[in-house]
């Protein structure tokens, strides 16, 4: 993977503030100052590789692979605790939707 400007809580935050939806962003026409270009798209990524991990999903080097990449792509542990609370949601959520 390419190497990428690590996010913080700042980013998080304008990025829950959205639930995510990167369209519903842009259509405000106003960047925040705390999202950088990459940032979406590095908080997605990370959000999309973490899901698999959390559920139990992928080989012990995709984890690996992963953790790697959370490590570098962040700046502390309370930025990776936030992404890890995104992904538990998400998953306590698509297991709702299959339950109903």
């Amino acid at each position: 993977m390419m190497p990428r400007r690590p996010v913080s809580t700042k980013q998080i935050d304008v990025y829950t503030q959205f639930d995510g939806d990167v369209d519903m962003y842009q259509r405000r026409r106003v960047v925040h100052p705390d999202m950088f270009a990459e940032a979406w798209s590095t908080i997605a990524d990370l959000r999309q590789r973490l899901g698999s991990v959390v559920a139990g999903i992928g080989s012990e080097r995709y984890r690996q692979s992963v953790n790697a990449d959370l490590l570098a792509w962040t700046v502390d542990d309370e930025t990776r605790e936030r992404l890890y609370e995104i992904v538990r949601k998400d998953l306590r959520t698509n297991q709702h939707h299959r339950d109903v």
